[in-house]
């Protein structure tokens, strides 16, 4: 079965997480929560919990690399983000 991930359908912290995510080139672990890896104007001082980010992953739209505490923005969740909604598999 087939399902279609479209960022309007994502709750309003993924939707945040995921813009800072790809912005940012994905998002780094420290003390305070997850924040941006690399600077952008837009993305100051966002500072996010690991729920957004586990959602985002449980829909494939984030990879955790939890060796090196980051999480990456996909293929598809780079997609998502501009526009284009993601047809992603499901198995019941």
């Amino acid at each position: 079965m087939q399902t279609r991930i479209a960022f309007a359908d994502l709750p309003r912290d993924q939707q945040l997480c995921l813009v800072t995510a790809v912005r940012c080139n994905g998002l780094s672990r420290c003390a305070i929560g997850w924040v941006g890896r690399h600077y952008h104007a837009h993305e100051g001082s966002s500072v996010h919990l690991i729920q957004p980010i586990a959602g985002l992953a449980r829909r494939g739209l984030l990879t955790l690399c939890d060796g090196v505490g980051a999480a990456l923005p996909t293929d598809d969740g780079i997609a998502v983000f501009n526009g284009v909604a993601a047809e992603r598999a499901v198995h019941a």
